[in-house]
């Protein structure tokens, strides 16, 4: 699976769920203490990106920030991992198709989503959108987020009808990447708001900007900025005049093509101010339909997709499974046939030391341990005997008594006050 390591830590990386120009994401299954266990998301920064210390420096930056976000619209980073030399960002699993994913199905079926539908997903994005815009550090702060890529790849339609955003810790890093001219970035010009493809200081508003591209997008079916490179989507952004979405769809109303249009103000002075007032509008033009409505439509369009991915993740669970139950059978047998090398090996250096301090006669082949010579001050080294004649010698010693008393005379008697006295016997 991509050279992914098959643990990172408590995380056993499962499928790939998805890639793209900067990483990629697997579901990854999270074992803990007392059999806890659950899925995750570990998202992976591609290897090319690695050696660029200030993309790594701000992706680490923003992972922290989006961590600090609490909203049930915002999907957060919740650990870091390591390994290889690799960071990793887990986030919570969300059983989910992106915006993009239910927009495409819709466009394969032949259809439109309902303006309910997108009033009902756009509102909880921009929910979560204003929540991250007001987010607070430790020390009450703000944190003056600036999501940067808000698109219906980074907005997630769960199977239970409500959306989130994702992808707080990757945008600043790549926004930085983008001005660079690296090309990684390609594509997402075309949900940027004007300021910020002329590479102009940005706030909140951008972010309202890249939401209503999305908006209308999502009730039109179209893509509303483009061109043949990025060069003409650029100039598409800011020149392209912007028809009613009611044009393209009749079941639009003017209240809706209204909002749209603020939202798409390319003078942000004009533009919703924040993503709260956006949603005020959007609901007040468009109530949202019931999330049921919403769930229905994911599994009635993404429902094959889905079911996919279940039964991928389920087969991956049972291979998980065979490769642990071995180990749960071979671990208690190696922790008893530890503790009897360590018994064994305790129970022949004490009568190897004993024989070496007086002079006992040469052991024979057939003795339990041998000795390599150590230096003065050293411990001796214990050599084992094979497995398979362990039984016989552990037998041999317990029925040995006392050792003979041509080799260890009797010890003269110790004053009975005296508890420190040195062992005669003792190797010296």
């Amino acid at each position: 699976m991509d050279n992914v390591p098959s643990r990172i830590g408590t995380y056993e990386p499962l499928i790939r769920l998805a890639s793209g120009g900067m990483a990629s994401l697997y579901v990854a299954r999270h074992a803990g203490a007392g059999g806890f266990e659950r899925l995750v998301v570990i998202k992976r920064v591609h290897s090319h990106l690695l050696g660029n210390r200030h993309f790594c420096d701000m992706f680490l930056e923003e992972a922290r920030i989006s961590s600090l976000i609490r909203h049930q619209n915002v999907v957060p980073v919740i650990d870091i991992a390591e390994a290889n030399a690799e960071l990793f960002l887990v986030l919570e699993y969300v059983e989910s198709l992106s915006l993009a994913q239910l927009l495409a199905a819709a466009k394969e079926a032949g259809e439109l989503l309902p303006p309910p539908v997108v009033s009902r997903i756009l509102s909880d994005a921009l929910g979560g959108l204003h929540a991250a815009h007001e987010a607070l550090d430790m020390r009450g702060v703000s944190l003056d987020v600036v999501h940067r890529d808000v698109s219906p790849h980074n907005i997630l339609v769960d199977t239970h009808g409500m959306s989130s955003l994702i992808d707080f810790g990757i945008a600043k890093a790549a926004s930085s990447l983008a001005a660079t001219g690296s090309g990684h970035f390609k594509g997402k010009f075309r949900y940027m708001a004007p300021e910020q493809v002329k590479q102009q200081p940005l706030d909140r508003r951008a972010d309202v900007f890249s939401a209503g591209v999305v908006l209308y997008e999502a009730l039109t079916g179209r893509q509303l900025f483009g061109g043949d490179d990025e060069g003409d989507t650029v100039l598409s952004v800011l020149l392209t005049e912007i028809p009613d979405p009611s044009s393209f769809a009749g079941a639009i109303s003017r209240e809706l093509d209204a909002v749209a249009h603020e939202a798409l103000e390319r003078r942000r002075d004009l533009r919703f101010a924040t993503a709260a007032r956006f949603r005020e509008a959007l609901v007040e033009a468009c109530p949202p339909a019931p999330t049921d409505d919403v769930a229905a439509i994911v599994a009635r369009l993404g429902g094959d997709l889905l079911a996919k991915r279940r039964e991928a993740l389920q087969e991956a669970l049972v291979r998980s499974a065979s490769r642990a139950r071995p180990l749960r059978v071979v671990r208690p047998l190696a922790i008893a046939l530890a503790a009897l090398f360590a018994a064994t090996g305790i129970a022949t250096a004490a009568a190897v030391r004993l024989h070496r301090g007086h002079a006992s006669p040469p052991a024979s082949p057939s003795a339990i341990a041998t000795t390599d010579a150590a230096p003065t001050g050293t411990a001796p080294v214990v050599v084992l005997p094979p497995l398979d004649d362990l039984g016989a010698a552990s037998a041999r010693a317990a029925s040995r008594q006392a050792p003979h008393p041509r080799h260890l005379p009797p010890a003269p008697p110790a004053p009975s006050g005296d508890l420190h006295r040195k062992n005669p016997y003792a190797a010296p």
